[in-house]
């Protein structure tokens, strides 16, 4: 391999050293058999349980932080950002650093804010932050993450442009409190939104990782297979509060998540089942709509169900954080919705709206209770928001609102620990074991999207291969499936080449959204990820597939994978990728021609007469402009109605 896998956590002169370890004994038990359960008074099963919780919500505690930390930039709090810092914190961006909170602050304001307290009114400083893998050492105490990072930058009258990169960032608790200690954003693309992106560097050196595959395929959860510190133990019915409250979290940031699919498609039956009966859609200064007839009546605004030719619609949740209320019942969701949307033949747009959402659960079941919205950017794709930024439109007659819409409340502390859940009574030790695993799965799968992009994005075929079960599977765009780990490094490597340390151009395969469930028997899971790929094209004197792009574009697309517990790690057994639309970055999403998508494929070059292991399933090729099927692997999470293609995939006529 070109890079040796660093082994510590770099946290000024300490360093960590990972340890593997095996499948915790009490977690096969809970896992293979169901036995009887051992006495609740099992201290050495609750000592393990309870540090496990605490390794699960300090994961969950670290995404926060980052992601608060991109709340508080994109609002210009500067005071708020810098407070996420250590004292003696440490950031990096490009050749640029600045050591100490002070001096981050000062960083904050001087090069984002322009010297100003805030960011004035048609500022935008938005990154947005995807595919986060995070590593916690062995105590419990650091970690490191890695990210995928892409910003909108620029101001009315002034200038706009772009940034993407990686950040490379290390954590510490600190009195309980976790903060950033090292944050090093590593860009590899920028440029004018006039011409689009351009790579940061003449050369794109890998940044190194601070994971192997065996670290991200590692379950959070450890078991009786390490030791628990001294004083590690809790009452069962307060462990049991805070796993419901954890997986919890992950309930209604799939519901939040899958309400941006369904309004991707226009699928308005599907929207109208995520809102509680009593709930309401408040548009900031546009008015609020209230009851599901409400909600119907707004979203038919936009126009009647489906997409049509042409029609591109998409609505990305990011940076979407959650909040659960000690009883379980009440949370709440902030983050950033940016659209792309706007028709073939004629005009496209970016949108950026800010979203305060709240949610119940009745029934067990969570729900929408109030989305409330802010728009904040609409402009013409063809001049950007340095030159054109359109004021919200009031709603068609007939789509009036029942009320004012209400104003986006201010940023809760983000970063805070949420408050105690309160204690779950009646759950068994070794359901409680059972339970914590299926919601470390959810971060675990959110490190193979994480590292999947990552490794494809360097090339890195043989850790990307060893991300996949002995019988794993990997759609190869435009062709079939490989299978096997073996198979799928050597395809891999044959079709794209290896790792070229003096590489020019460089894509980012940035995974977010994620929607993710896991089986009864904590043993598998299925996935779903938007893909938001930058491609940063090769020079025409290069020796790339004639096929491919001759400037700065952009790919959209769909994941549906498939998740196993296998030998005590989770790993892929089936990746399966929909390309959804291939964009030249100068015209967009418009006057793009028939099969275009097909045309913009890499060839499968050498490989080309190789035989695939299994054929491709769904749209071989990206649709757009025409409709693409849209695959989902659930049904609607409150309603149970059916998608209109529910996985596993079977042939379909071209769309």
């Amino acid at each position: 391999m070109v890079h040796r896998r660093r082994r510590q956590f770099l946290l000024g002169s300490a360093a960590l050293v990972l340890a593997s370890f095996a499948p915790a004994p009490a977690l096969t038990r809970s896992l293979q058999s169901r036995e009887a359960d051992t006495p609740d008074g099992d201290a050495a099963r609750l000592s393990a349980l309870a540090r496990d919780v605490d390794r699960v919500e300090s994961v969950r505690a670290i995404k926060r932080l980052q992601l608060a930390w991109a709340h508080h930039v994109d609002m210009g709090e500067w005071e708020r950002a810098a407070a996420l810092f250590t004292d003696d914190a440490e950031l990096v961006h490009a050749d640029d650093r600045f050591t100490g909170r002070a001096a981050i602050r000062a960083h904050f304001r001087e090069a984002i804010g322009k010297g100003t307290g805030g960011l004035p009114p048609h500022h935008v400083h938005l990154p947005l932050m995807m595919a986060p893998i995070v590593i916690l050492a062995p105590n419990g105490e650091s970690a490191n993450a890695r990210w995928h990072a892409f910003s909108m930058r620029g101001a009315l009258g002034d200038d706009a442009g772009w940034e993407g990169g990686i950040f490379e960032n290390a954590y510490v608790r600190q009195h309980g409190v976790w903060k950033i200690r090292r944050q090093a954003f590593h860009p590899q693309l920028s440029g004018p939104y006039a011409d689009g992106w351009s790579p940061f560097r003449r050369e794109l050196p890998l940044v190194p990782y601070h994971f192997g595959p065996e670290d991200v395929i590692r379950p959070l959860v450890q078991g009786l297979s390490a030791p628990a510190p001294t004083g590690a133990s809790a009452a069962l019915p307060a462990l049991a509060g805070r796993i419901r409250a954890l997986r919890d979290e992950v309930e209604v940031r799939n519901l939040q998540n899958a309400y941006g699919y369904y309004v991707d498609f226009r699928m308005w039956d599907h929207v109208v089942d995520l809102f509680d009966p009593a709930g309401s859609l408040s548009i900031a200064g546009v008015g609020s709509w209230r009851g599901q007839e409400g909600v119907r009546r707004f979203l038919e605004a936009d126009g009647p169900a489906g997409l049509r030719y042409g029609e591109l619609h998409d609505h990305i949740q990011a940076n979407v954080v959650v909040e659960v209320d000690p009883d379980g019942m009440r949370a709440r969701a902030r983050g950033v919705e940016l659209g792309m949307v706007g028709r073939n033949e004629g005009k496209a747009w970016w949108l950026l709206t800010r979203f305060d959402n709240l949610f119940v659960k009745r029934g067990g079941v969570w729900r929408f209770d109030r989305i409330r919205k802010a728009p904040w950017l609409k402009t013409d794709y063809a001049l950007g928001w340095a030159r054109h930024w359109a004021d919200p439109e009031p709603p068609p007659p007939g789509s009036a609102p029942d009320g004012d819409g209400e104003a986006l409340p201010p940023l809760w502390p983000l970063e805070r620990r949420a408050p105690q859940p309160h204690p779950s009574a009646g759950t068994t030790l070794a359901e409680a074991e059972r339970q914590l695993h299926a919601a470390a799965a959810d971060d675990s799968a959110e490190n193979l999207a994480g590292a999947y992009g990552q490794y494809i994005d360097d090339n890195q075929w043989e850790d990307l291969a060893a991300l996949f079960a002995a019988q794993g599977e990997r759609d190869s765009a435009g062709g079939g499936f490989i299978r096997t780990p073996a198979r799928i490094a050597s395809f891999s490597r044959a079709r794209y080449g290896p790792y070229d340390p003096g590489r020019a151009v460089l894509n980012m395969h940035m995974r977010t959204q994620p929607v993710i469930h896991v089986a009864a028997d904590g043993r598998s899971a299925q996935m779903r990820t938007r893909l938001f790929q930058t491609v940063i094209a090769p020079p025409t004197s290069g020796a790339a597939p004639r096929s491919w792009a001759r400037g700065p574009m952009f790919i959209t697309g769909m994941y549906e994978d498939d998740l196993v517990f296998e030998d005590g790690a989770w790993r892929f057994k089936r990746v399966d990728i929909d390309h959804l639309l291939y964009a030249p970055y100068k015209t967009g999403w418009t006057g793009i021609p028939e099969g275009y998508g097909k045309a913009m494929t890499p060839s499968l070059g050498s490989m080309a007469g190789v035989a695939f292991d299994a054929p491709g399933a769904g749209d071989t090729y990206p649709a757009f402009p025409r409709v693409p099927h849209m695959w989902f692997h659930y049904r609607n999470p409150v309603s149970g109605r059916s998608p209109s293609y529910l996985m596993p995939k079977y042939p379909l006529p071209e769309p």
